[in-house]
């Protein structure tokens, strides 16, 4: 899943966030002045460095007063042109090569293929967008200087910040038509390749046999074989067909009458490209005894997932708030995407059983429907809809219905789903975004085009940085530490964790710092034994943890762009929310201008006039 956690509110973002990022912006600051202080003092003497450190940073917000619109899109044309003589429509061309050669590879039979075409258009996109960023921006102003053109820009009468906007602007406005093309292909080339139908012809539909007086109450059979796959289709008496879910979509049919060669024709796909809205809920477990307590670990090494035991009174309980019947009025759809594990083969092919109870929150109330059981589908979602009015079984064993939001949901909006596994001796695993209603779904072309403002607010940071490093930087230099920022802030995350393994050993990493398992590589020491070199160690946890905050303090500094990549949501068929979309385009924002500003005094120290 996606989506294991709460996504906040903008505003709630921004009341956890800005503390953060004005620590960070007065951190940077700090360094690069007290940086530039010690270069200059080395150079004329700490008097004359505090002077001309002090006059760049007044000039500076002197400066931006007086920045012009026009000479910075006179610039950023200049950036266009330049782009487009150094050929970066070969970028285009090589994607559009991919997509043609892409069907070739991309497995049609696989079991959810809209989530592979996705999720390689996507990614296939983010990785040739940010390379030709990456390319662009670095080698932008490094190439002016050693062609002496900068010169020509530095006599007019053209600030440094318009010049460093100026190569954003317009590296981004080149990259951002080229990133608008492969949107519209990619979204072409998904639809083209997911686009099949089926069909059977009528004799080969087989009587389905009922207890109604009728006798024959529908048939079924097989549909023909298209895009690796078939249906199983029924048709009822009253000639309506439709196929079961089969690779996460399924096809309505019409009846074609061509005297003895009728048959039945499906297509279009039916949820095949989706962008659902869920609703989650709160997860907690009961164990066997059926008690409040923590899950079982079943040895898995990703701890997404929390298991429970079959056969008992272990359970897991959802918790779901705003519950109305505005939001759901005819019921919950429930989607589900459980895992097992066998502590025995037994029928290896044979789901296990399991069922689903509503249960008022209220303990003074103490009511619960009927169980309602399903069997588990491994690595697919099961699809179940609760309808609004509910037969459950009275104390007498009569049976009645009842409504579920006046039976089963409390006076704050609150209803429990509890799921329990019959198995005895096998496990149901789950985590808190397994199991969610569906409140609806939203166009998939939205969600696919939100998909790409993720990858496009990518694109931006990553031509900030390369402007920013090749205001001071030879170009190969300015490429590799822009490429350095794009590895840290993908990898942050890993960072995090070994930093916490190094100085609280509490993370998930085994092994030590860089110099620790430096030398268990070397030794092909075990990760969990003690290195045993006796006042060495200290030595080398020193040098880890040394190294290790040089490491934090970086990936502290720089974006995460695995929280800006939404290739997941539009791959596994989730709206993204409009909260996450703001949260990006705040992060870009502040990332762009810091990095400008960043840019403005560097290119404004460094002696480029004749």
């Amino acid at each position: 899943m996606v989506l294991e956690n709460e996504i906040p509110s903008l505003l709630e973002w921004l009341v956890m966030v800005i503390p953060r990022g004005l620590g960070a912006l007065v951190a940077i600051t700090l360094l690069f002045s007290f940086g530039g202080f010690l270069v200059l003092a080395f150079r004329y003497g700490p008097g004359e460095a505090f002077y001309v450190t002090a006059r760049v940073l007044f000039t500076g917000v002197a400066e931006l007063s007086r920045v012009s619109r026009r000479r910075i899109a006179a610039l950023a044309w200049l950036s266009f042109k330049e782009a487009i003589r150094r050929r970066v429509l070969v970028a285009f061309a090589v994607f559009v090569l991919v997509l043609l050669f892409a069907g070739w590879f991309l497995d049609a039979e696989s079991d959810d293929p809209a989530r592979l075409y996705v999720g390689f258009v996507l990614t296939s996109t983010s990785y040739l967008i940010m390379a030709l960023a990456l390319f662009l921006s670095a080698f932008s102003l490094p190439g002016d200087i050693k062609s002496r053109t900068i010169y020509t820009v530095v006599t007019k009468p053209v600030y440094a910040w318009e010049i460093v906007l100026g190569r954003i602007v317009g590296f981004g406005a080149i990259c951002t038509m080229l990133l608008v093309i492969m949107a519209v292909c990619s979204y072409g080339f998904v639809v083209r390749g997911l686009k099949h139908s089926h069909e059977i012809a009528v004799e080969d539909l087989i009587d389905i046999e009922g207890n109604s007086p009728e006798g024959v109450i529908g048939k079924e059979g097989q549909t023909s074989l298209d895009a690796g796959h078939r249906h199983r289709v029924t048709v009822d008496r009253y000639g309506y067909s439709a196929t079961e879910i089969h690779s996460g979509h399924s096809h309505e049919g019409h009846h074609i009458d061509e005297g003895q060669g009728s048959s039945y024709e499906f297509g279009p796909s039916q949820d095949f490209l989706l962008a659902r809205v869920p609703h989650y809920g709160k997860l907690s477990f009961l164990d066997r005894t059926g008690q409040k307590g923590p899950p079982i670990s079943v040895g898995h090494e990703w701890t997404y997932r929390k298991y429970f035991e079959g056969g008992t009174l272990a359970a897991a309980i959802w918790i779901f708030d705003g519950v109305t019947p505005d939001s759901f009025p005819d019921g919950f759809p429930i989607e589900m995407n459980i895992r097992v594990f066998r502590t025995h083969k037994g029928n290896i092919e044979k789901p296990f059983g399991g069922y689903l109870v509503l249960r008022n929150p209220d303990p003074s109330k103490d009511k619960q429907s009927n169980p309602m059981r399903f069997e588990s589908q491994e690595f697919s979602t099961f699809i179940k809809h609760i309808d609004r009015m509910l037969p459950v079984t009275g104390t007498d064993g009569q049976q009645r219905e009842v409504d579920i939001f006046k039976e089963y949901v409390d006076d704050q909006g609150r209803i429990e789903v509890l799921i329990r596994c019959e198995d005895q001796g096998q496990y149901f695993g789950v985590a808190q975004a397994d199991v969610y209603f569906r409140k609806g779904d939203r166009p998939f072309a939205w969600n696919f085009t939100k998909g790409y403002l993720g990858i496009w607010m990518q694109m931006m940071i990553v031509i900030a940085f390369g402007i920013m490093f090749s205001t001071f930087l030879s170009a190969p230099v300015a490429m590799m530490a822009t490429l350095a920022t794009i590895v840290m802030g993908f990898f942050s995350k890993k960072v995090f964790d070994l930093t916490a393994s190094v100085f609280m050993g509490e993370g998930p990493v085994e092994g030590g710092g860089p110099v620790e398992a430096l030398i268990r590589l070397i030794t092909q020491m075990n990760l969990t034994l003690d290195l045993g070199l006796g006042w060495v160690n200290y030595v080398v946890k020193g040098c880890d943890a040394v190294i290790m905050f040089f490491m934090w303090s970086t990936a502290f500094l720089l974006p995460d762009y695995e929280k800006l990549n939404n290739v997941a949501f539009v791959a596994d068929g989730y709206n993204i929310p409009a909260n996450l979309c703001g949260q990006q385009f705040v992060v870009g924002i502040v990332y762009v201008l810091s990095l400008t500003c960043l840019g403005y005094f560097l290119l404004k120290t460094r002696e480029i006039a004749a």
